[in-house]
């Protein structure tokens, strides 16, 4: 395989089938930056932190198209039957919670409960905008499926080597349709459900289609900006602030233009890091498992959320109502961190119990 080439005195990386150690460890801080989102610090520090976690969901689907780039048909298919298999079990899980917190924690009948849940009008919304009605932040699931599964007629249907230019056209024209719903129409005091614009359409295939760009054409962007680690840094705090700023202004969080700034030059940023930081066997192992963490929490944290804020939260004493507001973003972030690495512990020890017994059982058979 090349190497990485024209980044201006960034070391040059050779691609091996290893992980990216940086984007291992940024997927696991965008997927704690995501419960920011959804459990809040009171006042503007929440308005604020809700702002700049919004980077996450972007960088995930970039993440996903920088990697598809050049990817054989067959490796598609396999990604997206993962991620349906990913988003069935999550269902799931939230199917039993949700059930069981509507007739336990508010009162209501399942009946009742199933009938507006599985309504025609969310199983619809649920199809068309990917807005899942058992857990809204799932929606990134069936969203990305869905990328893999056009990205996979894509491919076959232009053959190889596939060209993306008309797709990443697409990509512009949905983008821009987003960014005129989300944020100049708010800025006009008008306002469109976010349900409309946050979906697969205007939001997960425009950032999709930006990673395979960006993967494509890295190079080129390198040599023709002589582009940094130092002025990608900047340039990706100064989207931070633009982002912030932007909602001040327009009142929008829902992926303003200072947010794309950031997650194109934190991407760069990371593709521009060593693939190998000369760690040894266990630290490497522990990157291995970052991807997994950081799906876990993506995928559960809503359901520890609902724990802490039912059961849990109570037991904090001592500090007020203002202190436990305070308070409780962290404790969902360490609790939602702590139970991913013990399922990691767990999965990995399970793995190696039936390793053995099929050695063992191997061995056997060889008598």
């Amino acid at each position: 395989m090349d190497k990485e080439t024209g980044m201006n005195g960034l070391q040059a990386t050779a691609r091996k089938k290893t992980r990216n150690p940086a984007i291992e460890i940024c997927r696991l801080v965008a997927s704690v930056s995501v419960i920011f989102i959804h459990q809040r610090f009171p006042g503007i520090l929440g308005e604020v932190m809700n702002c700049l976690a919004r980077f996450a969901v972007p960088f995930f689907f970039i993440v996903s198209g920088y990697f598809a780039y050049r990817v054989d048909t067959l490796v598609i298919k396999k990604r997206a039957v993962s991620v349906l298999k990913l988003n069935i079990y999550s269902t799931l899980i939230y199917l039993f919670w949700e059930s069981y917190q509507a007739k336990y924690v508010f009162g209501q009948s399942i009946s009742v409960w199933q009938e507006d849940v599985f309504s025609q009008k969310e199983i619809v919304r649920w199809i068309i905008n990917c807005a899942n009605p058992l857990a809204s932040h799932l929606w990134y699931l069936s969203a990305i499926f869905l990328c893999y599964f056009i990205l996979y007629m894509y491919v076959r249907w232009n053959g190889k080597p596939c060209q993306y230019f008309s797709l990443y056209m697409a990509g512009l024209l949905l983008y821009a349709v987003h960014f005129m719903m989300s944020s100049l129409v708010t800025a006009a005091d008008f306002s469109v459900p976010y349900m409309i614009y946050r979906n697969v359409w205007f939001f997960g295939i425009p950032m999709f289609c930006l990673g395979i760009f960006l993967k494509e054409h890295q190079n080129k962007i390198f040599e023709t900006y002589r582009l940094s680690s130092r002025m990608l840094f900047m340039i990706g705090v100064f989207g931070a602030a633009l982002s912030v700023f932007q909602w001040v202004g327009t009142g929008s969080v829902e992926m303003p233009a200072g947010t794309l700034i950031e997650v194109i030059a934190l991407m760069l940023l990371l593709v521009s890091c060593p693939v190998d930081f000369g760690t040894g066997k266990v630290a490497a192992a522990v990157i291995s498992r970052l991807g997994e963490l950081s799906t876990y929490i993506y995928v559960t944290h809503v359901f520890w959320r609902d724990v802490y804020n039912i059961y849990w939260q109570k037991y904090v004493i001592g500090i007020g109502e203002t202190g436990k507001a305070y308070l409780s973003p962290v404790l969902v972030v360490l609790i939602s961190v702590g139970t991913g690495v013990v399922w990691l512990i767990l999965k990995a020890s399970a793995e190696k119990v039936l390793r053995l017994l099929s050695d063992s059982s191997g061995k056997n058979a060889g008598r």
